[in-house]
């Protein structure tokens, strides 16, 4: 089921999301085109008077406003196109019927025989997108894997239950059986190329026993006035695949409170009849002195974390006081040479490293009460350096800080689809990959690990063609499990897909941390008050990259559904101008002229009713 955006629904008291279908006949275009492979595709979306978007399976991007493309075509498809179908075409070879339907997704089928081999789904906004086989395995844009799922139905008079695409991603994220579904043209040999190829065993477990838990908070209700330090959570747990709960934890603020919270009553098996029988639970969860989005999550031994059940807080309390600001804590690494020549060279991610380090160090004594920097460049920017210094962040950081971590360089992913930052030793051989490079995995484990809110900035896709056991970095599952409810990790990315990160002799910076440090500096303040918040640097970097860069390069942010937006910069705020000095010295100058020159025009023209009766003159 496609989750539609921001709608919701209620039955038997639970807030539940509806689907919602785009009809993209709307856009009135009539019209797909698709290259020879049938990789590339044109088509209308969305809306009436929407350009049309591109969407290229090789490189993973979503094109808003593509223009014409002559190696795009649109042929007649042989006989009736599929059910629901408003356009269809065929790839230039024959291989692939390709159909946009009417419940707004886009569908290859092997020509040959009629069979369902992909789908793509992309979200309004022009950013967001997915694709996925017929079996649920999928790849997906930063922040697009909650656009479907799978819809599970109870009893009768019960709301059916939804899981996002996301909460299996473990499972079903499998970027190489997406990509050989349409060479292959067959789902089924797409899975056994893609397992042989990296020696992986298809999951045999029914995804029933892979469902996780439905947690539900029933006190506090939202925005409930807080004015304790100490808040009383009471929930309702159940367990939809029949097996035992293992693990339910709260979060504050997106983070995991170690040794913060203690769970209450917490049984050792909430199981039986899989999707019946709720118990209630209590959690003694420790507040900030702010305003405070609590979560809670729970697993099962076979399933990954449950969707988040959300309650807002508004704080009534005693504020902190200034000497209580929090701190924060940078890690700053810009490779632009390497130990192995054939990484290349790149101008300025030390520049941009050392830029983005200035910027956050003017925030002391503004929003952060001590900025700390460590800065690592070139050879000084080892896997054992950079792994150290994310110790050190993690040891100097309390519930109350902020960390930064800012990566600018090369990153690449194996045939496997993991990412990895690559180190000045970085070695990009087949065989010296793992051993040489950071995995995204060693990274996330330790960033989640941090006990206050953590940002990371993620420049890594600077190079082009340069790998012989790998390909240029793409990001999005990085960033997606990253930002995901159990890490809470707020990440900005320069680009999507395999975009390549552009920067300049101009700028003197990568695109990217030149957006970046302009909007801290205050031009990402669009409201003038001050504050700057992540969701409001997000936007300055969105439209300052694609401006820079002539739509070359799409950044992303993901944002935690656990975490609110909260304020990363403050910066003056603009007086209005009859508050500044030189505007009523302007203001004075021009009276004092128009005087002037009223003075010396009145000495120079004789007047009209000059030796007349004033009752003989009048004004014409």
């Amino acid at each position: 089921f496609i989750r539609g955006p921001g709608q919701e629904w209620f039955a038997g008291g639970r807030k539940r999301t509806r689907f919602q279908r785009l009809d993209l006949r709307a856009a009135g275009a009539g019209t797909i085109q698709a290259n020879s492979a049938g990789s590339t595709v044109r088509f209308a979306h969305e809306a009436a008077g929407q350009p049309p978007v591109s969407f290229s399976l090789d490189e993973r991007a979503l094109v808003p406003g593509a223009p014409a493309d002559n190696r795009l075509r649109q042929t007649a498809c042989p006989g009736p196109p599929p059910d629901g179908a408003w356009a269809c075409t065929l790839s230039g070879d024959g291989r692939l019927l390709l159909a946009a339907l009417a419940d707004g997704t886009l569908r290859w089928y092997a020509a040959r025989d009629g069979k369902l081999l992909l789908s793509l789904f992309t979200h309004p906004d022009r950013k967001r997108w997915i694709l996925w086989t017929p079996s649920g395995y999928y790849d997906a844009s930063v922040g697009g894997e909650d656009l479907i799922g799978w819809h599970v139905n109870r009893a009768a008079t019960q709301a059916a239950d939804f899981f996002p695409a996301s909460l299996f991603s473990e499972r079903h994220r499998r970027r190489d059986i997406v990509s050989l579904a349409l060479f292959t043209a067959d789902e089924h040999l797409a899975i056994e190329q893609a397992n042989a190829r990296t020696d992986r065993k298809e999951d045999s477990v029914p995804l029933r026993l892979r469902l996780p838990p439905v947690v539900t908070i029933v006190e506090p209700q939202d925005f409930t006035p807080a004015r304790n330090e100490k808040l009383r959570v009471r929930a309702l747990v159940r367990s939809p695949s029949g097996l035992a709960v293992t693990s339910i934890y709260p979060l504050v603020q997106g983070r995991i409170l170690k040794g913060r919270s203690v769970a209450v009553d917490i049984p050792k098996l909430i199981s039986g009849v899989p999707g019946q029988g709720e118990q209630a639970l209590d959690f003694l969860v420790d507040l900030p002195a702010e305003d405070a989005t609590v979560t809670l999550l729970a697993t099962t031994e076979l399933s990954q974390s449950s969707e988040p059940a959300r309650v807002h807080l508004r704080w009534e309390g005693a504020h902190r006081a200034k000497t209580e600001m929090p701190n924060l804590r940078l890690l700053a690494v810009g490779l632009g040479h390497y130990k192995e020549a054939r990484l290349g060279t790149l101008d300025y991610p030390p520049k941009d490293a050392r830029d983005l380090a200035a910027a956050l160090h003017e925030q002391q004594g503004k929003q952060y009460r001590t900025v700390e920097s460590r800065i690592l460049v070139d050879q000084d920017a080892s896997a054992s350096k950079i792994l150290d210094s994310m110790a050190w962040l993690r040891e100097r950081s309390t519930r109350n800080d902020v960390a930064v971590v800012f990566l600018a360089g090369h990153g690449l992913n194996d045939e496997t689809g993991r990412y990895y930052y690559v180190p000045y030793e970085g070695d990009p051989r087949p065989d010296e990959i793992a051993r040489t490079m950071l995995p995204a995995d060693k990274i996330q484990e330790l960033l989640r690990q941090f006990p206050g809110k953590v940002v990371i900035f993620l420049d890594t896709c600077h190079s082009g063609n340069v790998w012989q056991g790998g390909a240029p970095g793409d990001l999005a599952r990085f960033v997606n499990e990253m930002a995901s409810a159990d890490n809470g990790i707020v990440v900005y990315t320069a680009s999507t897909g395999a975009q390549t990160s552009l920067e300049s002799k101009v700028w003197k910076n990568g695109a990217f941390t030149k957006a970046v440090v302009e909007g801290l500096r205050g031009k990402a303040d669009y409201k003038r008050t001050g504050e700057i918040k992540v969701s409001m640097l997000n936007s300055y970097i969105s439209d300052r990259v694609r401006a820079l860069t002539e739509e070359k390069q799409t950044p992303a942010m993901a944002l935690p559904r656990t975490m609110p937006d909260f304020v990363l910069a403050r910066v003056p705020v603009p007086k209005p101008l009859y508050k500044r000095w030189w505007f009523w010295g302007a203001v004075g100058s021009v009276v004092a002229a128009g005087v002037i020159t009223g003075a010396v025009l009145g000495t120079q023209v004789p007047s009209p009713c000059a030796g007349m009766a004033v009752n003989d003159c009048r004004p014409l």
